[in-house]
């Protein structure tokens, strides 16, 4: 039993989530006040980026973000 439970715990700690990375162009971005978040438009869809991401690409570059 002791065994069982110690591979349920290496299992479930092993086990990494998988991020998904969004590609495209940069079709504008900004900076949200009511969320205090910067995004960048990707292909029109909103994608929150930290500062320094959203700082060092501009318009009509080809990104992908995670």
């Amino acid at each position: 039993m002791r065994y069982l439970i110690i591979l349920l715990l290496v299992l479930l700690s092993s086990c990494s989530k998988e991020s998904i990375e969004v590609c495209g162009t940069i079709t504008g971005g900004d900076y949200d006040v009511y969320n205090n978040m910067y995004y960048l438009r990707v292909d029109g869809k909103r994608h929150w980026v930290d500062m320094k991401t959203w700082e060092s690409f501009r318009v009509g570059e080809w990104v992908c973000l995670d």
